[in-house]
């Protein structure tokens, strides 16, 4: 202890008393390596002195602590957990949503997709053969046009129908 009755010598929990910043900051300098021997003694404790001439002294600048002040650009603690429970509950309620049916599997989406589209071009490509023959001695193309646009509603309402049929077959069964 010096004349003036402050600590010289003491403990990481000390020392970070006396600048003013929490246990875990001192832990952190030592880590980091910006406080180390001579001013950290082999049994753990740090000579204050020591320490301030090499870390700095202590100054309202320096208060630093892990869990209320960390670094620019660097997310402290209360954050990260904030930022990880966040997604955490998100990945719960999309779980939920799966098991309730609320959502559809990616997959699911692409090979039901492949099949409609599939379904659809061979439709498509028997109207259009058919279709071809009745076209081929019309001169008009605004009669065309209009022939083509009826025969493409026609597959689409016959291709709608069919599709809504199998839609209630899945949900009855």
């Amino acid at each position: 202890m010096a004349a003036d009755g402050k600590l010289t010598v003491g403990t990481k929990a000390e020392y970070a008393a006396h600048r003013g910043c929490s246990r875990a900051y001192v832990s952190k300098l030592i880590r980091e390596k910006k406080l180390d021997a001579p001013a950290l003694m082999a049994d753990g404790r740090v000579n204050f002195i020591l320490a301030d001439l090499t870390v700095g002294k202590p100054s309202s600048a320096d208060a630093e602590s892990l869990f209320s002040a960390p670094s620019a650009g660097t997310p402290n603690f209360a954050e990260e957990r904030a930022r990880r429970e966040a997604a955490e509950a998100t990945l719960a309620e999309m779980k939920l949503q799966e098991k309730q049916r609320e959502v559809l599997k990616a997959d699911a989406v692409a090979q039901a997709a492949t099949s409609v589209f599939g379904r659809a071009m061979a439709k498509f490509s028997e109207a259009w053969v058919e279709l071809a023959v009745v076209l081929a001695p019309m001169t008009d193309p605004a009669a065309i046009a209009d022939r083509l646009a009826d025969e493409q509603r026609r597959v689409m309402a016959g291709l709608h129908k069919e599709f809504m049929e199998d839609a209630a077959n899945r949900s009855a069964a």
